[in-house]
């Protein structure tokens, strides 16, 4: 999967990698302005099957999911931050897994409501989220609005994509805070797993790791294509019991203290 997040404008060199890429059975995700061309007049990969029609008309509007993206409220209008962009769906294949809300209007000295942002108003039939094939594109810039605002709804979003594109992915794990981090690296005939979670909190211009915080009973399961015969935590060499069901293994990591490196073999 290739994630190309806001702002990767594409030109005819990575068109031709792109499209390679997609054609061998790769996944793709784009938002706002990613997968434009270089001069942002309309998606460089035509076969996407969508227009682009410019900046939206909004300063902030909200997202109403559609109920194949279980995490979220089918019910619930979510706030979008940011200004995004308008897109029309051309390919009949196309699939919108979530519709814009309109707000009443743009917050100005003529017209204010709220503290915090404009109203709901209007469903309407423009998409926020299509997915055409083994693409998604989302017309806003989440990336940049989770850093900004850290609402977890965008995070959930994109997680919820991701999990369409790729249901049997390489790694899944259960009782792991959301900023931990694993890898996963291929060494010979095993796979070397890094499991890392340093809690950062910001202080001033700096973001420092001052508290380290174990982690319990950490849950992996992990696609393997080799015929597994142990799992140890390296360096204290400790064997971890493991139980197989079809091509994914699982088993429990006792505690991590900032990191924790697993090798299977």
């Amino acid at each position: 999967m290739i994630i190309a997040p806001d702002e990767v404008l594409f030109d005819t060199q990575l068109v031709q990698k792109i499209r390679c890429f997609l054609e061998k059975g790769g996944k793709l995700i784009l938002s706002h302005e990613s997968g434009l061309d270089i001069n942002k007049k309309d998606f460089a990969l035509p076969e996407l099957g969508l227009s682009y029609l410019g900046p939206s008309p909004f300063e902030q509007e909200y997202l109403r999911i559609s109920e194949v993206l279980p995490s979220l409220d089918q019910k619930y209008d979510y706030i979008l931050y940011e200004r995004g962009s308008r897109v029309s769906l051309l390919s009949e294949k196309g699939e919108i897994l979530g519709r814009l809300v309109r707000p009443y209007f743009n917050r100005s000295w003529k017209a204010f409501c709220s503290h915090g942002q404009t109203p709901p108003a209007e469903l309407t039939e423009e998409p926020a989220i299509v997915q055409i094939g083994g693409v998604i594109y989302i017309t806003h810039p989440i990336f940049a609005m989770y850093r900004k605002w850290a609402y977890p709804v965008y995070r959930k979003v994109v997680g919820g994509c991701i999990d369409r594109l790729l249901p049997f992915p390489l790694v899944r794990v259960s009782n792991f805070p959301v900023s931990g981090e694993i890898t996963v690296l291929r060494k010979e005939s095993s796979l070397l797993l890094h499991l890392l979670y340093f809690p950062i909190a910001g202080k001033g211009e700096l973001q420092v790791v001052e508290d380290l915080i174990p982690l319990q009973d950490v849950r992996i399961s992990l696609r393997v294509d080799f015929n597994v015969e142990r799992i140890r935590c390296i360096p204290e060499d400790q064997i971890l019991p493991f139980q197989q069901d079809g091509k994914y293994i699982s088993f429990t990591v006792p505690k991590i203290e900032g990191h924790q490196m697993i090798i299977v073999e």
